[in-house]
């Protein structure tokens, strides 16, 4: 299509060592008939010229330099990120041996502590079988005084009815001495006084 560009591109001549051997390169076949989206697409292209490919070049070496500094700043804050890493393992393992500690002490103090609750428990057996027998020889000993009160009480009444009948009984031989003597006096009385006369 004559006055249509045909392709984009830019040609620059060759240095000697940069120049292929010509005889083992074999031509493209031709092509005479281009479609025309195709055309439209190379219409649509432009060459890249070298201060295009040098502002490129600037550009990425612009971002280069700004990751090269990225880099070192996030290696700064890596190895900040490293020695709080390792600040927190050794907290960390530190931490874990005074669990270990702790968890030894907790293993001691639950061993004391079920020594303590089988000794108060042998201690609450021993106390109340102590308590048991403790009631038991106490309500014998109850048994014993009441038995011992009945006995006693017996015994008193007995002794209080001996104690009466030898009251009783002194009674009645004093009364009676009483009365004998009194008779007795009675007659000597009446004797002396010449009213009583017995014979001779």
């Amino acid at each position: 299509m004559p006055g249509r560009k045909l392709v984009g591109a830019m040609f620059y001549q060759l240095d000697t060592n940069e120049c292929a051997n010509i005889e083992k390169i074999i031509p493209p076949k031709m092509i005479d008939d281009f479609p025309a989206r195709l055309v439209d697409m190379i219409n649509e292209c432009a060459p890249i010229g070298l201060s295009s490919l040098e502002d490129v070049v600037s550009t990425i070496k612009k971002q280069i330099e700004s990751i090269e500094r990225e880099i070192i700043f996030n290696k700064e804050s890596i190895e900040d990120i490293n020695k709080i890493i390792r600040k927190t393992r050794d907290d960390i393992d530190e931490n874990n041996k005074q669990i270990e500690r702790l968890g030894d002490r907790i293993d001691s103090l639950v061993t004391g502590l079920n020594r303590e609750v089988e000794i108060r428990k042998d201690l609450e057996t021993a106390l109340e079988s102590n308590i048991a027998g403790l009631i038991s020889g106490l309500k014998e000993e109850a048994n014993l005084r009441k038995e011992m009160e009945i006995e006693f009480d017996k015994k008193l009444r007995n002794a209080n009815k001996e104690v009466n009948d030898k009251i009783k009984f002194l009674k009645g031989a004093l009364w009676l001495s009483t009365s004998f003597v009194g008779i007795v006096i009675t007659l000597f009385t009446t004797w002396l006084l010449g009213w009583l006369k017995f014979p001779q």
